[in-house]
């Protein structure tokens, strides 16, 4: 699939992800996080799915931020707890409210990943 701007599609399932890779996709959102199963559902599909990464979303705060970035198939994290409301307010967007050791995904790593698989981005993304 093309589209004139990188996009991260999201996925819950395991089939909605191989639904998303047989379109060529390998970094994927994964959402809700929490309600859809956790660190633990994401880790068990890092086996039949070795060629994707996801960026989980959903339910994640800074605690659980550190168990997902610890999981090989996973880049990053998002959230609103990553961003003060004073900074959103401030419209300071370039700052966050901390660093988690693995650097977030850009527009360029998304793309590049979704053409080129993800093994080699999930590997820069966690230096």
């Amino acid at each position: 699939m093309r589209s004139p701007v990188p996009l991260l599609p999201g996925a819950a399932t395991a089939s909605e992800a191989m639904a998303l890779r047989e379109l060529g996709f390998r970094a994927l959102k994964f959402f809700p996080a929490e309600p859809a199963g956790g660190a633990k559902y994401l880790a068990s599909l890092a086996s039949p799915l070795p060629d994707l990464i996801f960026c989980p979303t959903g339910g994640i705060d800074a605690i659980k931020a550190a168990t997902y970035l610890a999981l090989a198939n996973v880049a990053c994290v998002g959230g609103s707890w990553m961003i003060a409301p004073s900074l959103i307010e401030a419209q300071d967007f370039g700052r966050s409210n901390s660093s988690h050791g693995k650097r977030p995904l850009s527009a360029a790593a998304v793309e590049r990943g979704n053409r080129h698989g993800a093994s080699e981005e999930a590997g820069a993304a966690k230096r």
